[in-house]
C-alpha cells in the first residue's frame, strides 16, 4: 500500500525509508525529528526477526565485526544486527577504495545516523583501486582476475582484525547476502579465529 519514493536523488535512501514504513522524503531525513520516527519504527523489525536467529559464540568475550559497504545487503545486515542485538558492541567496517560513488559515502553517514553507530573506515596505502591498476600495469580487474576485491577489501579487512584483536578472542564476521546468491560465502579468511 506504500508508494516506492522513486524519483528521489539517493535512491538507497528512499528504499530505506519505504522499507521501514516512514512517509517522509530523503531530503527531510536530514531533519534529527525524522531520525527519532525512524528511531522508532525500527521496533518494527524486531516482531518478524526475533526468535529467528541465533548469535554464534561467547558476547561476554568474543568480537563482532559487521563489514559494511554501503550497499543494500551489508546495509540490510547492518540494520538487522543492531535490532536483533542492541547490547552488542559490534564494530561496523567499511574497506574503502578511494573510488566510490557519490551515493555511496552518502549512504554511509545515513546508515550512521539511523543506527547511531560509528562506522570505520579503512582507507588503502597504495592510492586506492586506482593506484592498484597502476602498480599492474594498467591491468583491469575482471571476475576471473579480481584482485582488487582481495588487495582492496580482504586484506586491509583482516589487517585490522589482527591489529584490534586480543590473542585468544574468536572474531565473527557477518556478510550480507542475497538470497539469490547461495554460491557466495563471503570471507574465507586463512586464519581460524575469524568465523564468517
Amino acid at each position: 500500500s506504500m508508494s516506492y519514493p522513486a524519483n528521489s536523488e539517493n535512491p538507497f535512501l528512499g528504499h530505506l525509508l519505504w522499507v521501514m514504513g516512514a512517509n517522509v522524503s530523503p531530503v527531510e531525513i536530514e531533519s534529527s525529528q525524522t531520525f527519532a520516527v525512524i528511531g522508532r519504527k525500527q521496533a518494527l523489525i524486531s516482531p518478524f526477526l526475533k526468535g529467528e536467529f541465533e548469535l554464534p559464540g561467547n558476547p561476554k568475550n568474543d568480537l563482532y565485526i559487521v563489514p559494511v559497504s554501503g550497499g543494500a545487503d551489508s546495509s540490510a545486515l547492518a540494520i538487522t544486527m543492531s535490532v536483533l542485538y542492541p547490547h552488542i558492541p559490534f564494530r561496523f567496517v567499511f574497506t574503502d577504495t578511494l573510488a566510490e560513488t557519490r551515493d555511496l559515502y552518502e549512504n554511509m553517514v545515513a546508515i550512521e545516523k539511523f543506527l547511531g553507530i560509528e562506522i570505520t573506515r579503512l582507507i588503502p596505502e597504495n592510492g586506492g583501486l586506482y593506484g592498484l591498476i597502476e602498480s599492474y600495469g594498467g591491468f583491469l580487474p575482471s571476475m576471473r582476475a579480481r584482485w582488487c576485491t582481495r588487495d582492496l577489501k580482504l586484506k586491509p579487512y583482516e589487517a585490522y582484525i589482527e591489529q584490534i584483536r586480543e590473542e585468544g578472542r574468536v572474531v565473527h564476521s557477518f556478510v550480507g547476502i542475497r538470497a539469490d546468491e547461495p554460491k557466495r560465502e563471503g570471507l574465507v579468511s586463512k586464519y581460524p579465529f575469524i568465523k564468517t
